[in-house]
Parts: structure tokens; C-alpha cells; sequence
């Protein structure tokens, strides 16, 4: 038991394939893979963006944009996509793409196939948590705004945006004993924030320089395990 690991974000992997027409005549047709979060285990957080079981590594930005008309706009850790726990579910990622306009679009529409699952915290198969973890985070999919579904082909044009969250990994263990000092350590990372350090972790980070409210913290963390 004590080498078992809660639910991972990457299962399964999340897929894109592109097909199209450069603006010179030439046609492409290449995949963009990426990855959720690693689920925590009993001595140690989960990996951001480390695929299991699985081991395919992400396809670098430079390669993606070489062999197709898409440009990424963003790529980043998604914050608070990791599973709240006594060890933090490691976080997914946050990718936005936009199909080249101007003189790099390409001719005629982008075919995209994007294969995944919407796992959301809330949905019929989240990335579970263990021994009193939450589930991870994330696993939205939007183009232009609009939320979509996985395992759909799309036809994109120039200007055309795919907005991707893969979620997080699982937590372990109750989310209310995590060290307070592990909780200021990701938020000073950027890998959770003011608010979910509050509603996850019963942590209140306040004061100017920003620091941890003990008292608070010892106040709310009693009235959220009261609230049980």
C-alpha cells in the first residue's frame, strides 16, 4: 500500500493530430502530444506534466509549429489543476493554439483530431485521489471559446484558437495535514493559489510581505474539519 500512487492525468495521454495545406502547396500531417499530472503517492507530491502509464514525452513547441500552421500562444503549468492532499497531485498543463493567419495561413481549413477525455473533478470518471486525496483538476477543451468535446475532428481556419487543460494527478491523504510550509511553498511557485490554499488546505496567506496567518490557519483548518 504504501507504494501505491492515486489517479494520474495522463491517462489516457491526450493526442492531437493536424492535417493540412501550407500556404505553399505543401501538405503536413503531424501530432501534438500532452500530458496531465503525475498522482502523489504517501512521501511525495506528484509530477507536474509526467505521463503513467505511458511513457511518451511531449512533443516540443519548436517541432509542432516547424511542421504545421499552428502557433502556440501559450503553454504553461495549469495553476490548482493538482489534486488537494496531504501530498499534492501533480499539476497539468494549459496549452493554447492558433492556426497561422496572414501570410503563413494555410490553404484551406486545418483538419484537428483531438483525443483525450473530459475529466473534470466533477465528472463521471475523475482523476481520483486515495486515502482522503481530491481528485485532480483540469481537462477542459474550448475552441474559440466554446467547450467541445474530446475524440471529435474539428475543422479549423486561420485565426481558429484550441484551448487545452490536461488535469492534474490525485491527491493522497487529507488535504487539511499538509504542512502549512509546503502549502506557502506552492503558492510562492505559482502551483496553487490564495484561494485554493484557503479552500483546499485551510491555509490563509495574507499580510504584506505576503505570509501565512497562523492563527487564521489554525481557526479555519478546525471549523472545515467541524464541517465534515
Amino acid at each position: 500500500p504504501e507504494r501505491t500512487i492515486a489517479a494520474c492525468g495522463s491517462t489516457p495521454l491526450t493526442l492531437m493530430t493536424f492535417a493540412g495545406t501550407r500556404a505553399s502547396g505543401e501538405r503536413f500531417l503531424a501530432v501534438a502530444s500532452h500530458i496531465g499530472g503525475f498522482g502523489a503517492g504517501l512521501a511525495h507530491d506528484g509530477i507536474a506534466c509526467l505521463p503513467f502509464p505511458n511513457n511518451t514525452a511531449a512533443i516540443p513547441i519548436e517541432i509542432v509549429e516547424a511542421e504545421t500552421c499552428l502557433v502556440y500562444e501559450r503553454k504553461e503549468l495549469a495553476v490548482d489543476s493538482g489534486g488537494p492532499g496531504r501530498r499534492r497531485g501533480g499539476l497539468g498543463e494549459e496549452v493554447v493554439l492558433r492556426v497561422a493567419d496572414g501570410a503563413t495561413a494555410p490553404e484551406g481549413p486545418v483538419t484537428a483530431s483531438i483525443r483525450g477525455w473530459n475529466r473534470a473533478a466533477d465528472s463521471d470518471f475523475p482523476v481520483s485521489g486515495l486515502q482522503g486525496g481530491a481528485a485532480g483538476r483540469g481537462g477542459a477543451l474550448r475552441i474559440n471559446d466554446a467547450p467541445r468535446r474530446h475524440n471529435e475532428v474539428h475543422s479549423l481556419r486561420p485565426g481558429d484558437r484550441i484551448a487545452l487543460t490536461t488535469p492534474g494527478g490525485g491527491g493522497f491523504g487529507d488535504p487539511l495535514d499538509r504542512a502549512v510550509a509546503h502549502v506557502l511553498a506552492d503558492w510562492r511557485d505559482g502551483l496553487v493559489s490564495v484561494d485554493a490554499a484557503r479552500a483546499d488546505y485551510g491555509v490563509v496567506i495574507a499580510g504584506d510581505p505576503a505570509g501565512v496567518d497562523m492563527a487564521a490557519t489554525a481557526a479555519l483548518r478546525a471549523r472545515l474539519r467541524a464541517a465534515r
